[in-house]
């Protein structure tokens, strides 16, 4: 072979590796092409960021039924009730024992279907006879659900009671005494209507109680005593009935009795001042105007004569006991 010949077949074999090596050829023959530096730095950060996003997940995964438990037993500890279990799945009764500091009271041990915690609900005897609730029964979703529902209205039932027993109150300050206490909206009507019902809860009744009292033993007329009922919730139509059947002679006597018993520290120049301060002080534990000026001119008819009161008839049909100087 010639020296050109040789020459010119070693110039073909330079051309053809060149283009061996075209990406385009690497792809056809199924060769990843090498990657360069920059890339491979790409891909390095690539699967360093993954790892430490999957790690970061995994660790969030793993604390997360940490938190969720720390937070049932916070709400535990404030008297918050765990429904994790209810009303979504049924329960079987595991054990029960009354309560030793509540004798009709009894404690479930109750444990919610799919779960290995146990729960407790206190329950009363009339419910545990209503219900037949006994050792191993178990109850539906449904049951499970209902049954802590009516717990909770017989709870507040009977914590009203206790607030009724310590005294007497209207309906609306039981409602708001229970809602401080954190009953639902719903139990807190139930209890109520059952009170009512049960003629233990009646506000007509409170006021007419609430009115007498106040006149014989407060010494109170009817236009304070009307200010405090409405301040305790009583609809308007029962004060006013109160106030209707109020003894009057009762209002009157109260009246008289409070004007002598103040008149002697009321302090004044003249003798009309000190009636007029003693009309004041009436006027201002709600007496009508007419039975606060006949108990001062009462009382002053009492005095020794060299005190009568020089009480002129002509002031009573102008007397204002806002615009009085007392």
């Amino acid at each position: 072979m010639s020296k050109e010949e040789r020459a010119d077949r070693e110039s073909s074999e330079a051309s053809e590796a060149i283009d061996i090596s075209d990406e385009r050829d690497w792809r056809v023959v199924g060769k990843a092409k090498p990657p360069s530096d920059s890339g491979r730095r790409s891909s390095g950060n690539r699967d360093a960021g993954a790892r430490g996003g999957s790690a970061a997940r995994n660790r969030q995964a793993r604390s997360q039924p940490h938190a969720q438990e720390t937070t049932h037993r916070a709400d535990a500890d404030r008297g918050i009730p765990d429904h994790r279990h209810a009303p979504n799945t049924g329960a079987v009764i595991v054990a029960m024992q009354a309560d030793p500091k509540k004798p009709s009271m009894y404690v479930l041990a109750v444990l919610p279907e799919g779960s290995s915690e146990q729960e407790t609900l206190k329950v009363h005897e009339d419910t545990l006879v209503g219900w037949r609730l006994l050792k191993g029964r178990r109850l539906t979703a449904e049951e499970w659900a209902e049954l802590r529902k009516e717990e909770q209205k017989e709870e507040a039932y009977r914590a009203a009671l206790g607030m009724l027993d310590f005294k007497a109150r209207t309906k609306s300050e039981l409602q708001k005494g229970l809602k401080r206490k954190g009953f639902s909206a719903e139990a807190i009507a139930g209890s109520l209507e059952r009170l009512s019902k049960h003629g233990l809860l009646d506000d007509a009744a409170y006021a007419k109680r609430f009115a007498e009292s106040r006149v014989s033993s407060q010494k109170k007329g009817r236009r304070l005593i009307r200010q405090e009922l409405l301040q305790r919730g009583v609809g308007k139509q029962d004060v006013e009935e109160a106030l209707e059947d109020l003894d009057a002679d009762a209002e009157r006597s109260s009246a008289l009795t409070l004007a002598r018993k103040r008149w002697p520290g009321i302090k004044g120049k003249t003798l009309r001042e000190r009636q007029m301060k003693l009309l004041g002080v009436l006027l201002r534990r709600g007496f009508p105007n007419g039975v606060a000026y006949e108990a001062v001119r009462e009382a002053a008819a009492e005095l020794p004569p060299e005190e009568e009161a020089d009480w002129e008839e002509s002031s009573y049909g102008e007397m204002d006991h806002e615009d009085m100087d007392i």
